[in-house]
């Protein structure tokens, strides 16, 4: 099982949060994949399966962060949109 950091890169709130995350991850020896996303382009739900995911700054439709949820072996959903 892999952990993935998706995050929203085409601003500086997606980038910053991928990257503290990375950080407090990296003091527990972890090495998560990151994974950028941009609302321009398809979100490929394979990279999820069965995969520890963690969405930062990233705002789906909520069927789509359902599905992407019951996809993940654990997912976690860290945002500031409503």
């Amino acid at each position: 099982m892999k952990t993935k950091i998706i995050y929203h890169e085409a601003d500086l709130d997606g980038n910053t949060s991928a990257a503290i995350l990375l950080l407090q991850m990296s003091s527990f020896d972890e090495d998560p994949d990151l994974v950028p996303y941009d609302y321009h382009k398809d979100f490929n739900q394979r990279i999820v399966n069965g995969n520890v995911v963690y969405m930062v700054d990233v705002s789906l439709k909520p069927c789509m962060i359902l599905e992407v949820a019951k996809l993940s072996a654990e997912f976690y959903l860290l945002d500031h949109h409503v």
